[in-house]
């Protein structure tokens, strides 16, 4: 999942069926176009390129707005930039060494910077939250072959302070490394310089430094906690940067979707829903719900919440039989019908279906990359490919292991979360495929029985619920290894990233659980 921070879960009685100038020879930097060249460093006086905001004795560069929600904002780099910046850069540069700065953010969120005209990595170069103070942090940053690069926000608004302090480019004339010489003697110690003024301040605690140094550690307002009760059988999850949306199912065919204050750890409202509540996304201000129909076999539908009223808004929209995972491109929605093996595209600004497209045998989860939807087919053993831009192509199928649930997009890979539910006895994977080939690179095995219903990304590390044991296990992106395991509550079946913490919905206690990121 680019841009966002969601989970994925839905019907857990139908699954049972069913993250002035010197030099530095020697730098490795990968060029816009994914090259790699021998490159030098070249120090410059720092600069400013970017300043988004507003007003003549502060904006510098073609925008004078924040940086939206979902948003991401392209800036060039070469020559003074794209306006008033002082900045020169030539275009020989490959990437550039820069302090960045949020300023003004709304929301618990964070930014990611790279180059223009490739995948979004998938990684945080900063987190804030909302009110924060402004946020420093260095970052080079490779630029495109036309020198630019993006600034990707995820929630809410902030503006974007980027000074340069000097570039990266190609070097044409450096030698192969010589042999090392002879170590020379010691020689004396020199006198203590002047002391030097005092640095930046850091990023803000998150509660006050006076009870952290009385070890007040409960006063924490990420600190790990278990909520609830919740509705029944929580199981999806999302965040708008300020709280946390649960879906609840009910055997009844009347659920809910409750909201979590992360500030309190309490629930806060109730929303009713008249069917089986599925899963969430947020999408230009607005959640939207999957709600299976209460008999469970007619067409569900797509509904919205409005989190200012904390109640439904908005005409519904009919897709297929027990609407599941969704994931949003360009203002089109995608949802999984589980008992459709279909996927509804959903024109947002219309409200109406403008394309129906056949997939697996109940598709489940549903994550977008750079360029590409991916969809878990739970009986099909395989994931949909869907080119959003070429909708009457149809689906291309990717074969993963037994009764993938969720997908989830991170580190530049695809990582599908294969339950076994159908065969307790056998043993649980995660399938990692390259977006790149569309292709299996990799199966993790998990041992038995664990059953991974829910795949989550912090830009760090890879999340998976386990429904039979109990469990979150955290995967290693780079190794593609498990490298810890942490005990939840009973049967967990979502999880979430929301910027902060993973969370985690625990379906047969009805309760959800907070835990920091390892």
């Amino acid at each position: 999942m680019v841009g966002r921070v969601q989970g994925r879960g839905w019907n857990i009685a139908a699954a049972a069926s069913i993250f002035a100038a010197c030099a530095v020879v020697g730098t490795q930097i990968a060029s816009g176009a994914g090259e790699s060249a021998e490159s030098v460093f070249v120090s410059i006086t720092p600069c400013r390129l970017i300043d988004t905001r507003p007003g003549d004795d502060v904006n510098v560069g073609p925008r004078a707005t924040a940086i939206g929600a979902e948003e991401t904002a392209t800036f060039t780099a070469w020559g003074s930039g794209d306006a008033d910046s002082p900045c020169d850069i030539p275009a020989t540069a490959t990437a550039i060494a820069t302090n960045t700065v949020a300023i003004a953010p709304t929301a618990r969120s964070f930014m990611t910077l790279y180059p223009a005209g490739v995948d979004n990595p998938g990684t945080a170069n900063l987190n804030y939250t909302a009110g924060q103070a402004p946020t420093p942090n260095a970052a080079n940053v490779p630029l495109s072959a036309s020198g630019e690069f993006n600034v990707f926000n995820a929630f809410g608004t902030v503006h974007v302070v980027i000074d340069v302090n000097g570039f990266f480019q190609p070097s044409d004339d450096v030698g192969a490394k010589g042999p090392q010489g002879d170590q020379g003697p010691t020689g004396p110690d020199g006198t203590d310089g002047a002391v030097g003024p005092a640095g930046a301040s850091g990023d803000p605690y998150r509660f006050d430094p006076a009870d952290m140094r009385d070890e007040r550690w409960e006063l924490d307002p990420a600190k790990p906690a278990t909520i609830g009760p919740t509705g029944d059988v929580p199981h999806a999850m999302v965040t708008d940067g300020d709280v946390v949306y649960v879906a609840n199912f009910s055997n009844t065919g009347s659920s809910e979707v409750t909201v979590i204050d992360p500030g309190t750890n309490s629930v806060v409202a109730r929303v009713p829903v008249d069917g089986y509540t599925n899963d969430l996304h947020v999408h230009d201000g607005l959640v939207y719900v999957a709600v299976g129909h209460p008999d469970g076999v007619s067409p569900g539908t797509v509904r919205t919440i409005d989190p200012a009223t904390r109640a439904f808004t908005g005409t519904s929209v009919t897709v297929g039989v027990i609407p599941a995972g969704m994931t949003v491109v360009d203002d089109v929605l995608f949802v999984a019908n589980a008992a459709s093996n279909s996927v509804s595209v959903v024109d947002l600004a219309s409200g109406t279906v403008v394309a129906t497209i056949s997939v697996g045998a109940s598709p489940r989860g549903v994550a977008r990359s750079a360029t590409d939807v991916y969809v878990a087919n739970a009986l099909g053993n395989t994931v949909s490919v869907i080119d959003p831009n070429d909708l009457g192509s149809g689906a291309t199928s990717i074969t993963v292991g037994l009764g993938p649930n969720d997908v989830a997009y991170g580190a530049g890979q695809i990582w599908v979360a294969n339950t076994n539910f159908a065969n307790t006895s056998g043993e649980s994977s995660v399938s990692v495929i390259d977006p790149s080939t569309n292709t299996v690179t990799n199966t993790i095995l998990l041992g038995e029985p664990t059953s991974p219903t829910a795949v989550a990304f912090d830009g760090t590390s890879v999340y998976l619920a386990n429904y039979y044991s109990n469990t979150v296990d955290v995967i290693d992106p780079l190794f593609q290894t498990v490298v810890g395991t942490i005990p939840v509550g009973a049967g967990p079946w979502g999880a979430m990233f929301d910027g902060t913490s993973v969370w985690v919905s625990n379906s047969l206690d009805n309760t959800v659980q907070r835990i920091l990121p390892r």
